[in-house]
């Protein structure tokens, strides 16, 4: 309500929202109303949009380009269809689906529903072969800590997962294109366990989505997704938290070669001779590597025997006596994406990658109103080579503004925070976490100059005035 909203004739006001503290494009979509919409921008341009219809309802799915940092951009839907032509190519060749976009090249397989070939357009180089989006499940029995530890021989006890009954391409554009997989497998006395795969490539954007559902019933089990790339690396990077970790491909000692199984959080990352390939992914924190690092596979899910759920918890959990009580079944929705890129880790900026596939940009259709705010603006906004504000808060014995810094690249860097909405700038400090042992830092009246180190987490503390 406090931003003004007058929409032009016949159209339906969209507020987006990015809560990432720099400049973002990103994908969205907002309920559609009754008939046929497209989207348009704040200038009346119309972009490529495209009707989503499935268990979430009728949506519009579009791109928003160059979101402002911690702030909004208005967007309307409009009657009618909107501009059809996109970078977006599909084609269907009978035994293979090929997809492709500004960025990148997809080819799937029909026989086997695995990613044949994925080419980097912008290098011209292939990263994949001998297949990559491959299922792999294991038999997994630690001998003790069965929910907590991997069994180090679990690779030499492989569960055959069947060949898919479906691959199609359910989605063909102009704005997103999709190819759905689907195996079951069916074993003796045991309940069906589905895999559905989606491979979805979007209009100018460089992510390959691989989104997995599965209604798992495997037990004592461990499941992984694997690629096999051309890549030759000497380590593999994997994110930490506000770091990261590089491991060699080639472990030497008694304890490298033990790590069987290896942590990470939003991203891993292998590359060689100036290309790389990465792996984001939304809450799945383990993964390892084989015939060094050219083999990634990213931990799926673990359905361990223990935990069991205590039996006087049948009014919570729907517990039987006569069925064993095995961890993670049932229904899973992982959300992982590939991301070609020139050059390494830190030329792909993945430590702002994995935020942006962490937190998406937020949209939801809005009334008109009389408020003061422009359709477009940033609460924050940074200057710098590689930091990013990890967070931004009210300070917890005033009113001034908290802004966390992060150096993401392991660099010395320089910034400049500037606050948006016309607030000026009356001091600032640089402060510990729990914001004591201000030590006074110069300012202009709209902006603030720190330096950072590789890795530093700052606090900067600011007092700001309209």
């Amino acid at each position: 309500k406090k931003i003004k909203l007058d929409p032009p004739a016949g159209t339906r006001p969209a507020l987006v929202y990015n809560p990432l503290g720099w400049s973002r494009s990103d994908n969205l979509t907002v309920a559609e109303p009754e008939g046929q919409w497209h989207v348009v921008d704040g200038s009346g341009k119309a972009l490529v949009s495209q009707e989503l219809n499935d268990v979430k309802g009728r949506r519009v799915m579009f791109r928003a380009e160059d979101l402002p940092s911690m702030g909004w951009r208005v967007y309307y839907l409009a009657p009618g269809e909107g501009p059809k032509e996109s970078g977006l190519k599909v084609e269907d060749r009978g035994d293979e689906i090929v997809l492709a976009n500004q960025f990148v090249r997809v080819v799937v397989e029909k026989k086997l529903g695995l990613i044949q070939s994925l080419t980097d357009l912008r290098t011209g180089k292939e990263l994949i072969e001998g297949g990559g989006n491959r299922l792999l499940a294991f038999v997994d029995r630690p001998l003790e800590n069965r929910a907590w530890d991997i069994n180090g021989m679990y690779a030499h006890f492989p569960i055959r997962l069947p060949d898919p009954v479906r691959v199609e391409l359910t989605m063909s554009g102009p704005l997103v294109a999709e190819v759905l997989i689907r195996r079951e497998l069916k074993r003796p006395l045991q309940t069906v366990t589905v895999f559905e795969q989606r491979i979805r490539l979007i209009d100018n954007d460089p992510l390959v989505r691989l989104d997995v559902d599965a209604d798992y019933h495997l037990e004592n089990s461990l499941t992984k997704l694997e690629f096999v790339t051309t890549l030759r690396p000497d380590h593999v990077a994997s994110d930490s938290a506000y770091a990261m970790i590089q491991r060699s491909t080639h472990p030497a000692t008694p304890a490298d070669q033990a790590r069987w199984e290896l942590a990470c959080q939003k991203w891993i990352d292998i590359s060689s001779g100036g290309q790389g390939l990465a792996i984001l992914n939304n809450g799945k924190y383990g993964f390892s590597y084989e015939e060094g690092g050219r083999v990634l596979r990213q931990t799926l899910i673990k359905g361990a025997e223990f935990p069991d759920v205590a039996r006087d918890a049948e009014n919570v959990v729907n517990y039987r006596f006569y069925e064993l009580p095995y961890t993670d079944q049932g229904n899973h929705h992982i959300e992982l994406a590939l991301l070609p890129h020139p050059g390494d880790w830190r030329e792909a900026r993945l430590w702002l990658a994995g935020y942006e596939f962490n937190t998406p940009a937020q949209a939801i259709m809005v009334a008109a109103s009389a408020g003061v705010l422009p359709a477009e603006g940033s609460f924050v906004g940074l200057e710098a080579a590689t930091t990013y504000i990890g967070n931004i808060k009210r300070a917890e014995d005033d009113d001034d503004l908290v802004v966390r810094l992060v150096e993401g690249a392991g660099q010395a860097d320089r910034v400049v925070v500037r606050p948006g909405l016309g607030m000026r700038i009356e001091a600032a400090s640089e402060t510990d976490l729990l914001e004591f042992n201000g030590k006074r830092i110069p300012v202009s009246p709209g902006a603030v100059e720190v330096s950072m180190s590789p890795f530093e987490i700052k606090t900067v503390k600011i007092r700001v005035s309209r």
